[in-house]
């Protein structure tokens, strides 16, 4: 698992891959729709799910970008077998909070809309925890 934090789609995707890398995309801002519309033109990837504050939310962002899963819980999302890769497209101060649950409870590689953190110290944090989850 690794903490990313700006994004960058082609990173994580690969032209050779028989099947695609599958994105979990955490908030249903105007980031995320952003960051959706980059992956859904970005070879080798696809957005599998979105998790936001509530599932109506969720429904309606994944009804415009033709994402197959919305779920109403980040946990869910971060839990999800068939994710690959998580984005993290939420407000700036929920950042950490987010990255940190996607790193502890899904294991998964965590890409960070900018600015990664507020402060340094939960930067250090987070890339610990990025190290310790491997």
């Amino acid at each position: 698992s690794g903490v990313v934090s700006s994004p960058n789609v082609a990173a994580f995707s690969t032209s050779n891959a028989k099947t695609p890398i599958r994105w979990g995309i955490v908030s249903a801002g105007k980031i995320s729709s952003d960051y959706a519309k980059a992956i859904a033109i970005t070879k080798g990837a696809e957005v599998a799910a979105v998790a936001a504050r509530s599932l109506e939310k969720a429904e309606s962002f994944a009804h415009d970008h033709d994402i197959p899963k919305a779920v109403g819980s980040y946990k869910e999302l971060f839990q999800d077998p068939s994710i690959d890769v998580i984005y993290i497209g939420s407000i700036a101060n929920e950042h950490y909070q987010l990255a940190a649950q996607s790193l502890f409870v899904g294991k998964k590689p965590t890409v960070v809309e900018k600015p990664l953190t507020l402060n340094g110290k939960d930067t250090r944090n987070l890339l610990q925890l990025a190290q310790q989850q491997n």
